[in-house]
């Protein structure tokens, strides 16, 4: 299968055609390869999120700590 080489533009445009839009809170969870090849990797991907919603906009990306996974975390006995 032949990869895809992206550039900023390319996700702007896809960005917009999906309707992000100015002044937006967008929450963004993807993996980088399944896009393609991004000339510029994640920065380039962030700089285009970063462009579409503007300064008044949100950008929400999930992140995980293992150490404070809920497989580590103490569970309660009981909740309060």
């Amino acid at each position: 299968m032949e990869r895809k080489i992206l550039i900023k533009s390319d996700i702007i445009k896809a960005l917009t055609k999906a309707g992000v839009m100015q002044g937006q809170t967008v929450m963004v969870h993807t993996s980088l390869s399944s896009l393609g090849f991004v000339c510029g990797g994640a920065q380039t991907v962030i700089e285009s999120l970063m462009e579409c919603v503007g300064e008044n906009g949100t950008i929400l990306m999930p992140a995980s700590c293992p150490v404070l996974s809920a497989t580590t975390l103490p569970v309660p006995a009981s909740a309060p």
